[in-house]
């Protein structure tokens, strides 16, 4: 097997560093831990820059959601579906341990239904937002056709009105 070493352009770069600094802060790590994970053998790269690539990455989300829509539109379904059949699943092993009076096992399950029923609430408000972004989307676009549509009128109206004269 061969290694080929391929260069990267100085944008490929950033797009890189950017992801590898998404990847550890979406893991807890601190803008200070970031840094030392990637300095010493990875990018040398400093704090001030881990704060500017999370400050892009934060303007950027709107951006990239805004691009991405039908994805995400599926891709939340998918979750919100998937939630759904686990609490399903979460509760009849709950039965279970009930007919089988294994109050470690309610115990536990009791644990995992209430971190589910929280997933579905956070995921439900999250559709909310996009929603209500998409509502907003959706009035600003009617919005403006409507005047493109008055203007079309008046130029339209305009035209015929100087042709009698």
């Amino acid at each position: 097997m061969t290694i080929v070493s391929v260069r990267l352009t100085k944008k490929q770069q950033i797009a890189q560093r950017r992801s590898l600094v998404l990847e550890l802060y979406s893991r807890g790590y601190s803008q200070e831990e970031i840094t030392d994970r990637l300095k010493p053998d990875v990018l040398h790269i400093s704090q001030k820059t881990v704060s500017r690539d999370l400050a892009w990455l934060e303007k950027n989300a709107i951006e990239y959601v805004k691009n991405h829509r039908e994805t995400l539109a599926m891709e939340y379904q998918q979750v919100r579906s998937n939630l759904q059949q686990l609490r399903k699943k979460a509760w009849k092993l709950m039965e279970k341990a009930e007919d089988e009076d294994d109050t470690q096992l309610q115990r536990d399950m009791f644990g995992i239904i209430e971190s589910l029923n929280a997933a579905i609430v956070h995921v439900r408000a999250i559709g909310d937002i996009v929603s209500n972004d998409l509502i907003k989307q959706s009035k600003e676009s009617a919005t403006q056709i409507q005047k493109d549509m008055e203007k079309a009128i008046e130029q339209n109206h305009f035209r015929h009105s100087s042709a009698i004269f």
